[in-house]
């Protein structure tokens, strides 16, 4: 079975009106030799960008009523609202999240503080790779759990082009491929048809 790790933007793909990345992702969500994975920050993310975007909070609201048993959600906080529509996007697309919260102690600076791997990865990255913090978050939360908790993750897709415009920079050290919906679903959806 292959890992596929998943941007959050594919993630909150149902709940946007009129995304591309949609039907893409109900293709590659078909494939049952995939297992998608995602970390504690698309779950952060997808939170705030629920509490920020109005239209797309309304469309997951729609898309829990009518894809679940509930008959009303206006008596709930919107903090359980939106713990429900991710908890409903983790199920849709079977995601598991991954998740190590055992930082190790790392001298930085003379001063002892606690840093996580993922976040030492990062570092090492910021310098060369003119990423954003987020997409760099994103490969390197990827990255720790191939390298340091033998869980090996064989892609992470992103319909972000800036993101992917990395790809070269991350290439030479890269054991997860970069890639966007379009170039998984030629990879590992057609040859399982």
């Amino acid at each position: 079975m292959k890992r596929v790790y998943l941007d959050t933007n594919l993630i909150l793909s149902p709940f946007r009106i009129q995304d591309p990345n949609y039907s893409l992702m109900e293709i590659i969500k078909k494939q049952n030799h995939l297992q998608f994975v995602t970390s504690t920050l698309s779950i952060i993310e997808i939170f705030n960008i629920l509490l920020r975007e109005k239209e797309t909070f309304k469309l997951a609201l729609n898309k829990l009523l009518t894809n679940n048993d509930l008959i009303e959600l206006s008596f709930l906080s919107r903090n359980l609202q939106i713990r429900l529509a991710i908890e409903f996007l983790l199920d849709y697309y079977n995601i598991d999240i991954l998740s190590d919260d055992k930082p190790e102690f790392e001298k930085f600076r003379s001063i002892q503080i606690k840093i996580h791997p993922i976040f030492k990865l990062l570092l090492s990255f910021t310098i060369s790779s003119r990423l954003r913090t987020l997409d760099l978050l994103h490969y390197c939360h990827a990255k720790y759990f191939t390298e340091y908790k033998d869980f090996s993750i064989n892609y992470l897709v992103t319909a972000d082009h800036l993101f992917q415009s990395g790809r070269e920079v991350l290439k030479s050290d890269s054991i997860t491929l970069l890639l966007s919906p379009e170039t998984l679903i030629d990879l590992e959806c057609q040859k399982n048809q």
